[in-house]
């Protein structure tokens, strides 16, 4: 970090180069107006809400998301080969903090009807969810303890090969071996799955992040330790002169 050096009068910053070509989006789900959720990568492919309060602004663990009603709220990112990546390796990752759950809470969804899907996530209980790349019903339960109400949780679903791994907070929690096609279309929807009829998020959403490439384990539980708890995970000492 450098500062002080009053002959700067413009923005230096190169924001959508924070993130490398490897993502192919980053919603970080903080504006608080609008209808428009900006994807933070160059590749400017935004989400669309139902409207401004629909779903609405909140705070969150590390800045704005946003709040879904578990009834109608969800966005909708359009048909687009550069989100098509769920036969391919990928990352797909997200921010949840569940106010309730009933049958098929849907965190993700992108398909275009029955089990044609690139990538999905729905959480049923605190113990049990239900994750699935690839169509021809290609998937796996999740059942273990850990989807608790009232809390924040990072979930990460990594594709490498025809081997998927799910994480929760940082760490692999289940692995399943995968193969067949996948879906080439349709849209992406946080917090429902319209297509099947629903099955709406209660609670917040933020931070999703996908990429074209399976990032590490050590990525993973790296990214979860710096957003969950900064403070404890780099420290920031004194400014000094150059």
């Amino acid at each position: 970090m450098f500062y002080g050096n009053s002959s700067v009068t413009t923005d230096q910053s190169n924001k959508s180069g924070v993130w490398d070509s490897n993502y192919k989006g980053v919603w970080h789900l903080n504006e608080v107006s609008g209808t428009v959720n900006h994807d933070s990568t160059s590749n400017n492919i935004n989400a669309n809400k139902i409207s401004a309060t629909s779903p609405s602004p909140a705070a969150g663990l590390f800045g704005g998301v946003q709040s879904f009603n578990g009834s109608s709220d969800y966005e909708t990112i359009t048909n687009t080969a550069a989100i098509d990546v769920g036969e391919g390796n990928h990352t797909v990752s997200m921010w949840f903090n569940a106010g309730s759950y009933s049958s098929y809470n849907t965190v993700f969804d992108k398909e275009t009807g029955g089990n044609n899907r690139d990538y999905s996530f729905w959480i049923n209980s605190a113990s049990d969810g239900w994750w699935s790349a690839g169509n021809s019903g290609a998937g796996s339960s999740w059942s273990q303890p850990g989807f608790t109400t009232g809390s924040w949780h990072l979930l990460v679903i990594t594709r490498s090969g025809n081997s998927e791994t799910a994480y929760l907070d940082g760490s692999p929690t289940l692995s399943a071996a995968f193969s067949g096609t996948t879906d080439s279309g349709g849209n992406l929807e946080i917090g429902a799955d319209p297509v099947e009829g629903g099955y709406y998020w209660n609670g917040y959403l933020g931070e999703f992040r996908i990429s074209n490439i399976a990032r590490s384990a050590d990525w993973i539980a790296t990214e979860y330790h710096n957003q969950s708890a900064p403070s404890t995970f780099y420290g920031i000492g004194s400014a000094t002169s150059p």
